[in-house]
């Protein structure tokens, strides 16, 4: 912009008028480049606090706010576990938690390696974290070492249904035997993955005879003790006396009484006869 002329100044400006022609270019240049200024001043380079400093701002005791948001900004896992588990401030242990979930369940980066997040999951023993990894890890090699890991068929329908990686679906639906778990990836996975809607498909059936099964061994039994009942020759029984067939769950058995007398009626744990 052209520099302004000697008039153009807060005092002359009461003497521009249209007679003027040059009163808008003084007037132009009396006023202060406002987007100059903002990006002089949005343009200054702001310090960045190091992790260093952040840790000892985590620690200070003085000023809680301070220390949540210092640690709202740390990238040391086990300076976070630390803080989570021992620190004497409710605020700091819930922030540094809370920071703690978050790094694990980011991407890796130059700050933050894989591995550094791969050690602190495995030594976690905290179930809900593992599951909130298992879930939501934007690392596939980390959401696998959870899943590995997960025991609650709530998680594991999840990840069936809703993880990205086609191996973690299968692998999760693989590891349900819980009913109500199983029908929930059946009817949420419908036809976005066929493999899993079949295996899920597959395992309820199986359930289904599991549950079944008892009470047609029972049945079956029940009409085998019927069967031997009928073959005894009448002959036989007044020589042994009293004799029947029991079924037990495990096979036949046979329970004799000689010389004993009993109603005409009797029954006794199975077929009497």
């Amino acid at each position: 912009m052209a520099p302004c002329p000697p008039s153009a100044t807060s005092a002359g400006l009461t003497h521009f008028s249209p007679v003027n022609p040059d009163w808008r270019r003084h007037v132009i240049c009396a006023i202060p480049d406002q987007t100059t200024e903002d990006r002089k001043r949005h343009s200054a380079p702001t310090s960045v606090p190091s992790q260093d400093d952040l840790a000892i701002q985590a620690r200070h005791p003085s000023d809680t706010a301070q220390r949540g948001a210092a640690v709202a900004q740390l990238l040391d896992l086990s300076l976070l576990q630390q803080l989570a588990n021992d620190d004497t401030a409710p605020e700091v242990r819930e922030a540094a938690a809370t920071r703690y979930q978050q790094l694990l369940c980011a991407s890796a980066s130059a700050e933050l390696s894989l591995a550094a997040q791969q050690v602190a999951l495995a030594a976690s023993d905290d179930a809900q974290l593992i599951e909130l990894v298992a879930i939501n890890a934007q690392e596939p090699t980390l959401r696998r070492a959870a899943l590995e890991r997960v025991t609650t068929p709530a998680v594991l329908a999840e990840c069936a249904v809703n993880d990205a990686v086609a191996g973690h679906r299968s692998f999760a639906v693989e590891r349900l035997h819980d009913r109500a778990a199983l029908e929930l990836v059946a009817r949420q996975i419908g036809k976005k993955d066929k493999h899993i809607h079949r295996v899920a498909r597959d395992k309820l059936r199986h359930l289904a005879e599991q549950e079944a099964r008892p009470a047609q061994i029972r049945a079956q039994g029940e009409e085998l003790c019927a069967k031997v009942a009928r073959l005894v020759v009448p002959a036989m029984r007044s020589k042994i006396g009293r004799c029947w067939c029991i079924w037990n769950g495990n096979g036949l058995r046979w329970q004799m009484k000689r010389q004993q007398i009993y109603p005409p009626n009797f029954r006794q744990n199975g077929n009497d006869f």
